[in-house]
């Protein structure tokens, strides 16, 4: 009876013994902004499909997490001795992939080009496109476009290095003495934003070219 209760123990409270224990856990398919030691971005887990999803602030040895997928995992989880202060007591290892189920981000496109007394802003996602023109001698049109070929959209996007949009180099510089308007693109993943440097309107960075040509047919008349 005895011996019975030390291996239940063991199981169920790893943080007051040395014992391994195996646990299933979910891993969602987008990280959030968190605040652990410093800022960084938290895994979001639970251990029961009924469950809220909670921050996971640690790591999995073994596991690589690839964003737009959704885990099940079945993880060791071993208490560590003597842990660095504000480091984890908890240790955890992969032991198996049990699914990695792909799943669609959220995605929203936002262009923008402005100078003076003319601004031009375009906001696309699943559902619409919504185009904001301003200029200085005429009132503000707003102007709402169904979004077609989405999927295509989706397509390119994902064939773009979103973290190095931010470094990609202009082709031009009419922009700089105003023979351009200044350009962006901001891109929203999930709960991840991306912003290009600016380019001049109409002349993109090489990497961006194939959206921007997209974009452009919802730009026309």
């Amino acid at each position: 009876m005895i011996m019975k209760k030390l291996v239940f123990l063991c199981f169920l409270l790893p943080l007051l013994s040395s014992c391994k224990a195996l646990r299933t856990i979910y891993i969602a398919h987008y990280t959030v902004d968190c605040q652990g030691v410093a800022p960084q971005k938290c895994m979001l887990v639970k251990e029961s499909l009924e469950n809220d999803w909670t921050n996971f602030y640690d790591t999995i040895d073994g596991f690589s997490y690839e964003e737009g997928y959704e885990y099940q995992l079945e993880v060791e989880v071993s208490k560590i001795a003597n842990p660095p202060a504000d480091a984890s007591a908890l240790r955890y290892t992969l032991k198996r992939i049990i699914s990695k189920t792909q799943q669609q981000l959220p995605l929203e496109i936002e262009y923008s080009a402005i100078t003076r007394g003319f601004n031009l802003n375009l906001k696309i996602n699943k559902e619409h496109c919504l185009i904001t023109r301003k200029n200085l001698a005429k009132a503000p049109i707003k102007l709402k476009k169904e979004t077609i070929h989405w999927q295509r959209i989706q397509n390119i996007v994902r064939a773009i290095n979103l973290p190095e949009i931010k470094n990609l180099k202009s082709p031009t510089t009419e922009r700089f003495y105003d023979a351009a308007a200044i350009a962006a693109v901001v891109i929203k993943k999930g709960d991840s934003t991306y912003t290009s440097s600016s380019f001049d309107h109409g002349t993109p960075p090489k990497a961006l070219q194939q959206l921007m040509d997209e974009l452009s047919l919802y730009l026309r008349d």
